[in-house]
């Protein structure tokens, strides 16, 4: 434990003094006029232990390990004010929760940093330039690279993995270029499949077509998705109707009503109309489009054999659904609160009765047969 001392008054308390505890929360606590304690944590499998420190402070930073972060703040939260916590904080909004409610005196906050590089000030410079659309961004914490096997790259100990811990530093720093907060967007794959579904929808229904007609009829469909999506968007939309803007959550509903109308009506009766240019005699697939539609509508009977096969199937399938419902029953016995064991035993047993039954139905159509 180290102490830098300003004798002002303020103290703070700062766990961890790692590259961020010394390079940043320390330099900071400092230049506000704050009498620093550090903790060191150097080692992350080592708990090191807070007993040694004394008195009130008014706040503390905890910056180690994810794993580490929950231990700290309870031990700490008797005698700090404030205390915040490096991102991602806890691990879930229920152990936030319960952190609250067991030190209602003491304030806590999740925080996370940017340290200062050279490249956040090009960054700056280029998104001034006025013709600029977007920014491609290739992310490489140089030499700070995590190695195999430390606590980042590890998914308990630092809570889902290198990504998740540090996203938070790149959609901070698209908020400082952009302004506010980003819309995440990306490459609409649904252009394509909305487009082949007409086709093959309207062609269960519409059988003399020309052989061009589902491919142009895709072609077709994804200029009206791109059309939808960008040019009669929700908020054109709104302007012809003589309303205010929709609100977000309005704009994508309405978005995705557009979209299914414009194929409905657009694409779709441009694949009927296709079947103005059929010609019989030119169709050389006649023969395997009758064939088709003859199985398609010939109904499906089941012989004797096929009760044995259905009891195999529901006789494995009800053994499997019964060990789902075994293995989550076991799930009731990681600590919750109450209400949580519950929801785990209640689904439990409705998986496992229906794994019952069907094992059941099995005798039952023994015992009848």
């Amino acid at each position: 434990m180290t102490e830098w001392v300003n004798n002002n008054g303020k103290r703070a308390l700062l766990i961890g003094v790692g590259g961020i505890g010394s390079n940043v929360y320390l330099t900071e606590l400092q230049q506000y006029g704050y009498d620093v304690t550090t903790v060191d944590n150097t080692n992350p499998a080592d708990h090191t232990s807070i007993d040694t420190v004394q008195g009130v402070f008014d706040v503390a930073v905890i910056c180690v390990p994810n794993f580490l972060h929950t231990y700290f703040a309870d031990e700490c939260a008797s005698f700090c004010k404030v205390i915040f916590i490096e991102k991602p904080g806890l691990p879930s909004a229920d152990q936030w929760n319960a952190l609250c409610d067991k030190h209602p005196h003491t304030k806590f906050i999740m925080c996370k940093n940017n340290m200062y590089r050279d490249t956040y000030g090009f960054l700056d410079n280029v998104s001034q330039i006025d013709d600029i659309t977007s920014i491609k961004i290739n992310w490489l914490n140089k030499n700070r690279v995590p190695n195999p096997g430390y606590w980042s790259t590890n998914r308990k100990q630092s809570w889902g993995g290198v990504a998740l811990d540090l996203f938070p530093h790149l959609y901070c720093q698209m908020i400082r270029h952009f302004g506010k907060i980003p819309q995440f967007t990306r490459v609409n794959h649904l252009m394509m499949q909305k487009s082949l579904l007409v086709p093959l929808i309207f062609g269960l229904f519409i059988k003399k077509t020309p052989q061009w007609a589902p491919w142009v009829t895709v072609m077709l469909g994804l200029s009206v998705s791109w059309f939808m999506r960008d040019v009669l968007t929700p908020q054109v939309f709104a302007s012809w109707i003589g309303i205010e803007a929709f609100t977000a959550r309005e704009a994508r509903d309405m978005s995705l009503i557009l979209t299914l109308a414009g194929h409905v009506f657009i694409t779709g009766g441009f694949f009927c109309l296709t079947g103005l240019f059929y010609k019989e005699e030119k169709d050389s697939f006649v023969a395997e489009r009758e064939y088709f539609f003859a199985d398609l509508e010939t109904p499906v009977i089941a012989d004797n054999d096929q009760d044995q096969y259905d009891l195999q199937q529901r006789n494995k399938l009800g053994m499997m659904v019964m060990i789902m419902g075994s293995g989550m029953l076991l799930m009731s016995l990681i600590p919750n609160p109450f209400w949580g064991r519950m929801i785990f035993l209640t689904c439990a047993l409705v998986i496992f009765g229906i794994g019952f039954l069907l094992k059941r139905s099995i005798r039952i159509e023994a015992v009848s047969a």
